[in-house]
């Protein structure tokens, strides 16, 4: 007994893209493929005004080559300072430079020089005075004898005098080159290293602050340059976008026709507004498609992910395309208050590319939920429910007798006797009482109709059943599935 689970589903495609405008602001629509057109990836689907666009990238670009000679400008200021730097850090550290060799060259060169000379006056005025010293001594007894003048007397005494004063002015000179003017010297030339060094360390921060400020006017530059380059970039690309085609292939239709507060929308055609976010074309591909079943939630829990199915389209009857139970709701959808039974919703991908088919076509499903072999079934017409259990009417000779039967599981047309029943009984497909009820009122069916009620629509009397019906029948009489009887059953 093969058991089934069928259901009718509505075809949908697997793969369906929402067309929206990728813009910053509204445009018109100029040009737009017609509804109900099928296309081909990277086909035109809508042309979208770009006035406003292409405005708005003649202004950038404008923004941009001005940027681009500020940001030049900048660049070479920088590189003006950094040069100009190198420069007055050269002559500061040169100036240091001969401020270190003018101190070392007065402690090691002038200052000893000098001193060597003022001492070599020093004796050259000594000896000078000590020649002087004996000229003069002879001088007053040669005046006594009469061998010079008074005059020439007066001669030598000066010139010893003035020798004293040479010696004194000599020596004085010595010590106030040692007590003032070399201390003064070498301070200052000290002094002189020490400031040139400072000019340094000022030349190279100032240095220092000056690339510090032309990098930062570079930097500036720069960033206002590269932001309208992008923003350049984002409107030459927001540009492209209001040319939309096709990311897939599919048919095309239109766009819902409410916005996002409830209000109704222009009608997507030739001069509506296409904003941000709008939705102006759906493209399902209709090479690949799904069917959405509503399944019984007495019948869900047979279902399990990659169980195989079939579909059968509407005038292709001849023809069963083969499917895979891909997704199956853990929540039941929403209830109508017509039909208080909870139904999920299961969907079936169906293997294979199949052309021609469109959304929304309702098909029939047929999942395989397995077999059972060496069964004993009978036809599902000759199941009648009495109360809360399910009887046949068996023939036994010439008379005909009510028997109660336990169910199993069922299919289409076949149901599993559990208990109740032999390989071979003689059971039958009406229920006799109800046709003879019917002939005696004149009312009733003819002879041979189907029992009054199938076992679907009664409770069973125990047994394996789902829910007061047979296990894999569904309750009110629907369908559950199609198949074969296997093994052994009643006539």
């Amino acid at each position: 007994l093969r058991i089934t689970l069928a259901e009718s589903g509505t075809l949908e495609a697997r793969n369906k893209v929402t067309i929206r405008p990728q813009i910053k602001t509204s445009a018109k629509v100029l040009a737009i493929v017609d509804q109900g057109t099928l296309v081909k990836e990277g086909d035109i689907l809508v042309e979208l005004d770009k006035a406003e666009v292409d405005k708005e990238i003649e202004k950038l670009e404008d923004s941009v080559i001005q940027l681009n000679a500020e940001l030049k400008n900048a660049e070479t200021d920088l590189s003006i300072k950094k040069g100009e730097n190198e420069s007055d850090i050269a002559k500061a550290e040169l100036t240091l430079e001969f401020a270190r060799l003018e101190l070392k060259r007065y402690e090691e060169g002038d200052h000893p020089q000098k001193r060597r000379e003022k001492k070599l006056r020093i004796e050259q005025s000594e000896s000078e005075l000590a020649q002087a010293d004996e000229k003069f001594k002879p001088m007053p007894k040669l005046r006594e004898q009469g061998f010079v003048t008074p005059v020439e007397m007066e001669e030598k005494r000066l010139a010893l005098e003035s020798a004293k004063v040479e010696v004194d002015s000599a020596k004085l000179d010595l010590e106030l080159f040692d007590t003032y003017t070399h201390p003064m010297t070498l301070k200052q030339k000290q002094s002189d290293v020490t400031e040139a060094d400072r000019e340094l360390t000022r030349v190279k921060a100032r240095a220092e602050a000056r690339v510090e400020s032309a990098e930062a006017v570079r930097m500036q530059k720069k960033r206002q340059y590269e932001a309208a380059l992008q923003k350049l970039e984002e409107a030459k690309k927001e540009r492209g976008n209001h040319t939309i085609v096709a990311p897939q292939p599919g048919i095309v239709i239109y766009g819902g026709q409410q916005d996002w507060r409830g209000g109704s929308e222009d009608e997507i055609k030739v001069g509506a507004t296409a904003f941000p976010g709008r939705t102006l074309i759906e493209l399902p591909d209709l090479t690949l498609m799904d069917v959405k079943l509503q399944v019984h939630q007495a019948d869900v829990g047979k279902l399990k992910p990659g169980q195989r199915a079939f579909i059968t389209l509407p005038g292709r009857t001849a023809q069963r395309y083969e499917a895979r139970v891909s997704e199956i709701s853990s929540v039941a959808g929403s209830q109508n208050w017509r039909d208080p039974v909870r139904r999920f919703d299961v969907k079936v991908q169906i293997a294979d590319r199949v052309e021609g088919l469109r959304a929304g076509v309702t098909v029939e499903v047929e999942v395989d939920l397995g077999e059972l072999r060496d069964v004993l079934s009978v036809p599902l017409q000759a199941i009648s429910s009495s109360g809360n259990f399910f009887t046949v009417y068996l023939k036994d000779g010439g008379e005909v007798r009510r028997r109660r039967v336990k169910l199993g599981v069922a299919n289409e047309q076949f149901v599993q006797v559990l208990e109740g029943l032999a390989e071979g009984d003689e059971i039958l497909l009406v229920n006799p009482e109800v046709v003879a009820e019917d002939e005696k009122e004149g009312e009733g069916a003819p002879k041979g109709a189907p029992a009054a009620e199938s076992p679907a629509k009664a409770a069973p009397a125990g047994g394996a059943t789902e829910g007061g019906r047979p296990a894999g029948a569904r309750p009110g009489g629907g369908k559950t599935g199609g198949g074969n009887r296997t093994g052994g059953g009643g006539r």
